[in-house]
């Protein structure tokens, strides 16, 4: 058995977690490990949640939904067969739930979020709301917040999705840019002579509930402003959370045309409460919100179950140790190779002057032709040895380079879709600066 306190991993998992333990460090791995996360709503969001939480390797994962299976379910629903419309949600994911990892513990929970107690919710530690109406995401929220817990939300309506996430209190690292005067060759001056270098402070956040979130008064001046330059998507999903409150329901594909039509009317009611510019929420916004679309369920959800496991560990502290490590090999083997390309230079230039001299020296005085020689294998010796130690450092800077490739291959690994490609991106131009704080925060929480 691996153990740690009172966390333990067996052999199996940690041959199972292998790359993770590889990146993030057993410690790290150990909390994810111990952690409770309750996921309410099975429609094709929380099928695409529970994979990702699943596959991450947390203690027990609970499906939480009273909803029965639909067969418009099946388009974005890959845990449920098809042959079980009309049974309830969680039951018929169950078994393929289970078979994604089973050293996790997966559950079923059939009750509505209604017919449960404040307690029940208390038990977990991450909490995974979809498909809610906004009494309930507040209700479920304010249990969070009462006792200290993990909230994320979220939805998805065809191809227009959002995630909301309240961390409560949460210390985060913030990176500063500062210079520093650094002469690496005889040509550098006071003008290039400098350099960017990367410090990490320690900044913390608090969170606001989803009830402060969903109740801004956009009518304040300091908020007006922004409608000018914003982005109308905050209000699209006002809309459609006010849709379900008031139907207990999504849009539905098979009325698009009347239900696109109270979609409009509830657009121009919220517009007119909120005083929003006329035109601010086009109509196109809204046609394209009828069933979940697979695409969108698995960006929404691999984004929700990132956060989740950002949330769990916290820290990488073996990977990052790691790769301060090699990425400071680099940087002084950097310096080594500028100081030693210089000292060659001035070498070889020196060398040209001597074999001159030495050869004039020969038709009048055969000890300066001597001496000169002398100097010249000198010289010549000097250059081989750096030679020899150019070498070196080349192939010590290509071993920490493939170090630093393993590292953050693994890290592109562990996200999802178009971030892995972005991480991979943003740690190519981190390496080319040479700032490694920029990496270390690439690492814990994927940001480019």
């Amino acid at each position: 058995m691996v153990e740690n306190n009172d966390v333990e991993l067996s052999e199996a998992e940690a041959e199972q977690y292998d790359r993770q333990i590889r990146l993030w460090g057993l410690e790290s791995q150990k909390r994810l490990r111990a952690s409770k996360v309750l996921i309410i709503g099975m429609s094709g969001l929380g099928a695409e949640i529970a994979k990702n939480i699943i596959l991450s390797g947390v203690k027990s994962v609970c499906l939480l939904d009273s909803e029965k299976l639909k067969e418009t379910d099946l388009y974005s629903q890959f845990l449920a067969p098809p042959d079980k419309i009309g049974e309830n949600r969680t039951e018929t994911s169950l078994q393929r739930a289970r078979a994604l990892n089973p050293m996790v513990d997966v559950t079923a929970e059939t009750k509505g979020v209604d017919n449960l107690p404040d307690s029940y919710f208390a038990a977990f530690d991450i909490i995974c709301a979809t498909g809610l109406k906004q009494e309930q995401l507040e209700r479920v929220n304010n249990i969070c917040r009462d006792n200290n817990k993990k909230f994320l939300c979220g939805d998805v309506w065809g191809t227009f999705g959002y995630m909301f996430a309240d961390l409560i209190d949460h210390e985060y690292s913030e990176e500063i840019v500062q210079h520093k005067a650094v002469k690496r060759g005889p040509d550098d001056n006071e003008a290039n002579a400098r350099e960017t270098v990367s410090i990490t402070v320690k900044r913390r956040a608090i969170y606001v509930p989803l009830q402060n979130a969903l109740s801004v008064d956009w009518t304040k001046p300091e908020l007006r402003s922004r409608l000018r330059r914003g982005d109308p998507s905050y209000f699209v999903m006002k809309i459609l959370s006010r849709f379900r409150d008031e139907y207990n329901r999504n849009p539905d594909p098979a009325q698009r045309k009347t239900e696109t039509e109270i979609l409009l009317r509830m657009r121009d009611e919220l517009v007119k409460e909120l005083s929003l510019p006329a035109g601010f929420i086009k109509d196109a916004l809204l046609t394209d919100v009828f069933g979940i679309v697979s695409g969108a369920a698995a960006v929404v959800g691999g984004v929700i179950a990132q956060e989740v496991v950002k949330a769990s560990i916290a820290r990488f502290p073996e990977a990052e140790d790691k790769l301060r490590m090699e990425m400071n090999v680099v940087s002084e083997v950097s310096d080594t190779r500028y100081r030693l390309a210089a000292e060659t230079a001035e070498k070889a230039q020196l060398l040209t002057a001597l074999l001159p001299a030495a050869q004039d020296a020969a038709s009048y005085d055969l000890k300066e032709m001597l001496q000169r020689y002398k100097d010249v294998i000198l010289l010549n010796e000097e250059l081989l040895a750096g030679c020899h130690v150019r070498r070196a450092t080349q192939e010590q800077t290509l071993t920490s380079l493939k170090n630093l490739h393993t590292i953050l291959q693994q890290a592109a690994r562990l996200r999802v879709g178009k971030y892995s490609k972005m991480v991979v991106n943003a740690c190519r131009k981190a390496v080319s600066d040479n700032n490694t704080e920029a990496l270390v925060k690439i690492l814990q929480a994927g940001d480019t």
